[in-house]
């Protein structure tokens, strides 16, 4: 394992001259961060002179971004409501292809799995509904 290289010869925590960044490389404390620069950032109306309401700013990007997370909930809901419904036409017509082409004993048992699987499923909406109190 080859050793570490030297130190840098720079010093450790000097101030950049970029007006943007004010820490070097090897320090990030807030407090080396010049204070005049993070007032001097603030935003201004160039007519008057006079700084923004960034209130009323911060409040329109939130709808912005409320209505873009609305609109993007109700798009993915809608995709998937409408990919389970296809999923459950594909397999209904599946399983009506092979109901038809299968022989009595495997039709019988075809029937007695699907009214059994019916009845077990309308009982259990019919719990979910009185849990919610949607009917009762």
């Amino acid at each position: 394992i080859p050793a570490p290289p030297p130190p840098s010869p720079a010093p450790l925590c000097t101030v950049a001259q970029n007006a943007i960044d004010k820490t070097c490389g090897y320090c990030y404390s807030s407090a080396l961060v010049d204070k005049t620069y993070i007032q001097s950032t603030d935003k201004f109306d160039c007519a008057s002179g006079k700084k923004c309401n960034s209130k009323s700013w911060q409040v329109v990007g939130e709808l912005v971004q409320l209505v873009q997370l609305s609109v993007t909930a109700t798009a993915l809901a809608l995709y998937y409501l409408i990919y389970c419904y296809m999923q459950l036409v594909y397999y209904t017509l599946r399983s009506a292809l092979y109901f038809h082409n299968a022989d009595g004993p495997m039709k019988i048992t075809i029937g007695v799995v699907t009214v059994t699987s019916l009845v077990v499923g309308f009982n259990l909406m019919l719990r979910m509904e009185r849990i919610l109190g949607i009917l009762y």
